[in-house]
């Protein structure tokens, strides 16, 4: 093993949460997309700090047996996807083994989670999000390259086949014109393909981009709320948006909490910023105590649970999350079991995935 100018033999020992292969030599730590366990082959740092390294993929010389061909054209150079030169049993497995990682300081001896596969790998995506600079229009790589994608495989067939229409006819330049860099949002609702420019990231209020795992996880919130065995529920879900996660949930009270109102809110509706400075009082105000805190924020977490629990005092706190390092570092600050744990694969081939964490007081 060794390093000549940029270039480095490696030899992959596993895969961090990131579904990123490691190398280690001496004291220096290596980072490379595209690898798997007990792989060997050459790859070429672009970037380092203070013993870290990251590197692109150049040769596999040794390939791992969990090696596959990639289904996807774009695989070898697009960052969107990280497991897709294995097969889904595999990169589930992956997954599992990053969430357990994360958890590891919450999560009690011989937990189970359970692993709730999505039905598709492919073609799943509702919405995408396209950048362009210059004359490309694709995803935007770590460093903050386009990378043309006309044949990405994430997306449904029929944004799938708007994407092959702006690569084709060039058209995302005319509305574009004048723009040196933005995006368009490519999004699907009631079987319509809508493209926005600019838009907010999430064009008419936020929707999970896996319709049929969102399905799951709401099955899954209605097992998960019987299973606190509150007859009379009473219950506050911060990030709600329209309230899509709770809408078949039985209650006697509850309040919706979100910085970004629905077209119609319903009454039990509160719009509000929750990490402005004085959200927690502002929501008390509409309700009390409650039996079941409900929150799914967004990747940064909500650094400040704690303060939220202290003043609510559920019995029960249901984390949703696709951030599973936030996740993590906002349930050790609130002195609450794990009674029990989700994975939920939202994001196929990705390293992506959501997690759903009951929590008893």
């Amino acid at each position: 093993m060794g390093k000549k100018d940029n270039y480095l033999n490696f030899n992959i020992n596993h895969l961090d949460p990131m579904g990123q292969g490691v190398h280690k030599e001496n004291s220096q730590i290596y980072f490379i997309k595209k690898t798997l366990p007990e792989e060997k082959g050459v790859a070429e740092v672009f970037k380092s700090k203070k013993g870290v390294h990251f590197a692109h993929l150049k040769e596999i010389q040794e390939p791992s047996a969990l090696r596959i061909e990639p289904a996807c054209p774009h695989f070898k150079f697009c960052n969107g996807c990280s497991y897709l030169h294995t097969d889904y049993k595999n990169e589930l497995s992956f997954k599992l083994n990053s969430l357990k990682k994360y958890l590891q300081k919450s999560l009690p001896e011989q937990f189970e989670i359970e692993l709730i596969p999505s039905p598709q790998r492919l073609g799943y995506r509702n919405r995408v999000q396209l950048h362009f600079k210059g004359r490309k229009i694709g995803y935007q790589d770590s460093q903050s390259q386009i990378i043309e994608v006309p044949g990405c495989l994430l997306p449904s067939e029929k944004i799938k086949k708007e994407i092959e229409d702006l690569y084709s006819t060039q058209k995302w330049q005319n509305d574009s014109k004048n723009m040196k860099e933005g995006y368009f949002v490519i999004y699907e609702k009631s079987g319509q393909v809508r493209t926005e420019l600019n838009s907010f990231y999430s064009p008419e209020g936020f929707r999970q981009v896996n319709q049929e795992v969102n399905l799951l996880l709401k099955d899954k919130l209605i097992d998960i709320v019987k299973e606190c065995q509150i007859s009379d529920l009473s219950f506050l879900e911060l990030f709600s948006g329209e309230g899509n996660l709770t809408k078949n949930l039985k209650f006697q009270n509850k309040l919706l909490v979100d910085s970004f109102a629905p077209k119609n809110p319903p009454e039990f509706f509160l719009q509000q910023d929750l990490y402005k400075e004085g959200a927690i009082e502002r929501v008390k105000e509409k309700i009390g105590s409650v039996d079941l805190l409900i929150l799914d924020p967004p990747r940064s977490g909500l650094s400040h649970l704690k303060d939220w629990v202290q003043t609510f005092n559920p019995q029960f706190v249901l984390y949703i999350s696709c951030n599973p390092a936030t996740l993590a570092r906002d349930i050790e600050a609130i002195n609450m079991k794990i009674k029990s744990a989700h994975l939920l694969d939202m994001f196929p081939g990705t390293h992506h995935y959501e997690t759903l964490l009951l929590l008893e007081a």
